[in-house]
C-alpha cells in the first residue's frame, strides 16, 4: 500500500472528482473537526474529497473524522512536516482535477468551494485563486498581497511613491490599500483558501508545492512560480466568504513584529536570494534601512539596526 507521500496511480474513473480540499492538522482538533463538517454541511455544486493531514499531532485524535462521511480521509505522517510539506503529503493523494488548499482554522458558511472552482472553470488564464476571508465578526482579512521590490523599497526612500495614484498604491502593496469587496489580481494570496488547477502543482518543480519554508511566506513563493514561470494570474474573487479564525494579535503590533523578526523575515531574505539574486537582496533592504533612518525616529533607527545586522553582519 502506497504511503501519503507517494503519488496514486489515477485511472479515469479516479478523475472525475472536481475538488481535493486538503486540510494540514497540527494539535487543533476543534478546530478541524468544525472545518470539515463546514465543508459538508455547505459543498453542494461540486464533487469533492476531503484529504485531513495529520502532521504528527500530539493533541486530541480525529480519527473519528472519516466516520462521518465516505468522502473524508485522515493521513497520518510520522512528523511534523509543515504548512507545505504536510499540503504536499495530501497533494499525493489527491483525486481532483483542482485542489484546494484550506487552513484548518477556517469555517465555511456558504458554497465557496463551488464558488471558487466555477470561476477557475471559466477562466484558464487563472492558476490561484482566493475567497474573501473575514473574523467571525465579520471583518474583513486582507489576503492579498505583492511581490517584494527593490523598486518599492526606492519609492519609499524618495517619497515618489506620494506621486503614485491610489490604484497605482494599491498594486504596490496591496494588503490594506486593496478594497476587499472589489475583485483583484494581485501577485499573491493567502495559503489559507488557496486553489488551483491540478495542472498548475503538476508543473511546479518536482511535480509538488515546493517546499522551501517549513511554514510562513510559502503562499508568496508558490505564486511566484505560478506567476513568472507558468505566466498564469492569481485572482481575488470576494462572491464568496470564510470565516478565518485568527487570533486578536492581529492588531497587536509587538506580536506582529516579533513574528516577523522571526518567522517571517527568514523565509523573506531567503526567497529574495534564491530568485532575485544575493546582491538584489541586499540591495533591497539596504534601501529599506536609509528609509527608516531618514524617518528619524528611535524606534525606526532600532529597526533599521535589526535589519544592518540580519543582512549585513550575520553569516549568509
Amino acid at each position: 500500500m502506497p504511503s501519503s507521500l507517494q503519488r496514486p496511480l489515477l485511472l479515469s474513473n479516479d478523475m472525475q472528482l472536481d475538488v481535493s480540499i486538503v486540510v494540514v492538522h497540527y494539535n487543533t482538533p476543534g478546530l478541524t473537526e468544525a472545518c470539515v463538517r463546514s465543508i459538508l454541511q455547505h459543498t453542494r455544486g461540486c464533487s469533492f474529497e476531503v484529504l485531513v493531514v495529520d502532521n504528527a499531532s500530539t493533541i486530541g485524535d480525529i480519527a473519528h473524522l472519516e466516520a462521518l462521511d465516505a468522502r473524508i480521509r485522515v493521513l497520518r505522517q510520522q512528523r511534523n512536516l509543515g504548512f507545505a510539506g504536510g499540503n504536499n503529503a495530501g497533494w499525493a493523494q489527491a483525486r481532483g482535477r483542482y485542489i484546494l488548499l484550506l487552513n484548518s482554522d477556517t469555517e465555511l458558511v456558504e458554497d465557496a468551494i463551488s464558488f471558487a472552482w466555477q470561476r477557475l472553470e471559466a477562466d484558464s488564464s487563472v492558476g490561484v485563486l482566493s475567497v474573501k476571508l473575514i473574523y467571525a465578526d465579520g471583518r474583513p482579512q486582507y489576503v492579498t498581497g505583492a511581490f517584494p521590490r527593490l523598486s518599492t523599497e526606492l519609492l519609499a526612500l524618495t517619497r515618489l511613491e506620494k506621486l503614485l495614484s491610489p490604484s497605482a498604491r494599491t498594486c504596490r502593496y496591496y494588503n490594506d490599500l486593496a478594497d476587499p469587496d472589489l475583485p483583484a489580481r494581485p501577485d499573491w494570496v493567502w495559503g489559507a483558501f488557496w486553489m488551483a488547477p491540478r495542472a498548475v502543482i503538476e508543473r511546479m518543480p518536482g511535480g509538488q508545492l515546493p517546499s522551501d519554508f517549513f511554514m510562513y511566506y510559502e503562499d508568496v513563493l508558490w505564486a511566484w512560480v505560478v506567476r513568472t514561470q507558468q505566466k498564469l494570474a492569481v485572482a481575488y474573487e470576494p462572491g464568496a466568504k470564510v470565516i478565518h479564525h485568527l487570533s486578536g494579535s492581529a492588531t497587536d503590533i509587538a506580536n506582529e513584529e516579533a513574528k516577523y523578526r522571526q518567522k517571517t523575515f527568514p523565509n523573506e531574505y531567503a526567497f529574495l536570494r534564491k530568485y532575485m539574486g544575493q546582491w538584489y537582496a541586499k540591495a533591497f533592504y539596504g534601501v529599506r534601512i536609509l528609509h527608516l533612518l531618514s524617518l528619524r525616529t528611535a524606534a525606526n533607527r532600532a529597526k533599521a539596526l535589526w535589519y544592518w545586522q540580519q543582512v549585513f553582519k550575520a553569516q549568509p
